[in-house]
C-alpha cells in the first residue's frame, strides 16, 4: 500500500482596529497492511510473503492577521498516524520451498518473509501578525506516529528451503518540521513557535515458539553460502527548524 496525503489550511484577517486569524490543518491516517499464509501445507520451488506499507503526508497551516490596533495570528499543523505492517507464516503451517526433481533429488529456491514500512512527513506552520499597537503570532506543528512492523514465523510452523531463509522487518521514519512565528507592532509584539514529535516504534523479526527452520541446501542462487537470516532495522530521521521574530 502506497498513500500520499496533502492537507493545506490558510487564513487571513485584516481590519482597521482588531484582527484575528487562526488556521488548523489536521491529518489522521490509519493504515493496516498484512501478507500471510495461514493453515497451509505446501511444497513449492520458493516462498515469498511480502507486506509493504508506504506513506507520505504533507500538512501546512498558515495564519496572517493585520490591523491598526491589535492583531492575533495563529496556526497549527497536526498529524496523527498509525501504521501496522505484518508479514508472516501462520502458526502450525508447513511450507517446504523445495520439490523432488525427476532423479529424486530435493531441489528448490529460497523462502522470504519481508515486512517493510516507511513514513515521510513534512509539516509547516506559520503565524504572522502585524499591528500599530499590539501583535501576537503563534504557530505549532505536532506529529504523533505509532507504528508496528513485524515479520515472523508463527508458533510450531515448519519452514524449509534450499537456497536460503530470510525473515526481515524494516521501518523508516523521516520527519521535517518547519515552524515560523512573527509579531510586528509599534508598541508590543509577541511570538511563539513550537514543533513536537512523539513516536512509538516497534520493529520485529522473529521465529516464534516451537517453530522449525530447515535449510537443506549449501549455496544460494548466486553461489554464495546459503544462510538463515533473521533481521530487523529501524531508521529515524527528524529535522526541525523553528523561527520567530518579535518587533515592537
Amino acid at each position: 500500500d502506497d498513500a500520499t496525503l496533502k492537507i493545506n489550511a490558510a487564513q487571513g484577517s485584516f481590519a482597521g482596529n482588531l484582527a484575528g486569524g487562526l488556521s488548523i490543518g489536521v491529518a489522521v491516517v490509519d493504515k493496516n497492511v498484512k501478507a500471510m499464509a495461514e493453515n497451509l501445507y505446501a511444497y513449492s520451488k520458493g516462498l515469498n510473503i511480502d507486506a509493504q506499507n508506504l506513506g507520505y503526508v504533507l500538512t501546512t497551516a498558515n495564519g496572517v492577521a493585520g490591523s491598526g490596533t491589535g492583531a492575533l495570528a495563529g496556526s497549527a499543523a497536526e498529524t496523527i498516524v498509525s501504521y501496522t505492517t505484518d508479514a508472516h507464516l501462520g502458526a502450525h503451517a508447513t511450507v517446504h520451498a523445495s520439490v523432488l526433481d525427476d532423479s529424486g533429488k530435493l531441489v528448490g529456491g529460497s523462502a522470504q518473509i519481508n515486512a517493510k514500512s516507511s513514513f515521510e512527513h513534512v509539516g509547516e506552520a506559520a503565524g504572522l501578525a502585524g499591528s500599530g499597537t499590539v501583535a501576537i503570532g503563534l504557530s505549532n506543528d505536532t506529529t504523533y506516529l505509532t507504528q508496528d512492523t513485524r515479520a515472523y514465523v508463527g508458533k510450531e510452523a515448519w519452514l524449509s528451503a534450499d537456497k536460503g531463509i530470510a525473515v526481515h522487518a524494516e521501518h523508516t521514519t523521516d520527519i521535517t518540521n518547519a515552524v515560523v512565528a512573527g509579531g510586528f507592532a509599534g508598541t508590543v509584539a509577541v511570538n511563539g513557535g513550537v514543533g513536537v514529535n512523539k513516536l512509538r516504534d516497534t520493529t520485529l523479526a522473529f521465529v516464534d515458539e516451537g517453530a522449525k527452520l530447515w535449510l537443506h541446501g549449501t549455496t544460494d542462487a548466486s553461489g554464495k553460502a546459503a544462510v538463515i537470516d533473521i533481521s530487523a532495522m529501524d531508521t529515524t530521521t527528524i529535522s526541525s527548524g523553528n523561527g520567530g521574530a518579535a518587533v515592537g
